[in-house]
C-alpha cells in the first residue's frame, strides 16, 4: 500500500535520543538555505527546551534574514500559537531577522505587557533594538532577574547584559545591586545577588 501523510510524517514524530540541541542549530545556522534546513530551524522554536529555542531563533534570523516566505511563516504562526514560549522565540526572531515587520513595535508592547516572563523578556529586548525602552523596561529586567528569577537560566546572562549594556552607570541600578550584594540571605521579590555582581563589575 502507498505510504499515508501520517507514514510520511513518523520520522519527525519519533522521540529523539539527545535534549540540548543548541549547539547543533548553531552550526545549522551556517550553512546554505535549504527549504527543509527552514524547516527544521523553524521546527526548533518549538522545542521544548528554551536553550534549543534560542539557538535555532538565532540561526533563523542569521541564515533567512529578509526573506518574505519565512517572514509570514513567523508571522502566522504568532498569530496562531498558544504556546507562549513558541510566541516570545517567533517574536525574538522577527526582531532579529525583520525588523520591518508589521506591527511588530505593537507585539513587543505586547510582550512587555505579559506576565510571562519569557515572553516579557523578549517585549524588552524588542523595545531595546527600536530604541524606544525607559525606565520601566529596567525595572523590568531587575524585576525578571529577583531571587529565585522568573526567567529561564539560559535566558539570563542576556538579560544581565541588556542591563549593563542600555544602563551603564545608572544611580538607581548601582543602589540596588550594592543593597543586594551587602544582603546576607535570598530575598525573592529583590534584585539576586549574582546578576548585581555582574553588573556592578561591568
Amino acid at each position: 500500500s502507498s505510504p499515508t501523510p501520517v507514514d510520511d510524517r513518523l520520522a519527525s514524530w519519533t522521540p529523539r535520543r539527545e535534549t540540548y540541541l543548541s549547539d547543533l542549530f548553531e552550526t545549522l545556522g551556517g550553512w546554505k538555505q535549504t527549504p527543509d534546513l527552514c524547516d527544521v530551524l523553524l521546527g526548533g522554536l518549538h522545542d521544548e527546551e528554551r536553550g534549543n529555542q534560542r539557538s535555532a531563533v538565532r540561526a533563523l534570523g542569521r541564515l533567512y534574514a529578509g526573506d518574505q516566505i519565512v517572514e509570514q511563516r513567523l508571522r502566522d504562526t504568532l498569530s496562531s500559537t498558544v504556546d507562549l514560549s513558541v510566541a516570545a522565540s517567533v517574536l525574538g526572531a522577527l526582531t532579529l531577522g525583520w525588523p520591518a515587520t508589521p506591527r511588530l513595535s505593537e507585539f513587543h508592547d505586547a510582550a512587555f505587557a505579559s506576565r510571562d516572563p519569557t515572553l516579557r523578556l523578549m517585549g524588552i529586548s524588542g523595545r531595546l533594538a527600536s530604541g524606544r525602552a525607559d525606565q520601566g523596561d529596567r525595572d523590568g529586567i531587575v524585576q525578571l532577574l529577583s531571587e529565585f528569577p522568573e526567567i529561564d537560566f539560559r535566558d539570563r546572562p542576556d538579560a544581565r547584559m541588556l542591563l549593563s549594556r542600555h544602563w551603564p552607570d545608572d544611580a538607581a541600578l548601582i543602589d540596588v545591586s550594592l543593597d543586594a550584594v551587602r544582603r546576607g540571605t535570598a530575598r525573592r521579590a529583590q534584585f539576586e545577588r549574582e546578576s548585581a555582581m555582574f553588573y556592578l563589575l561591568r
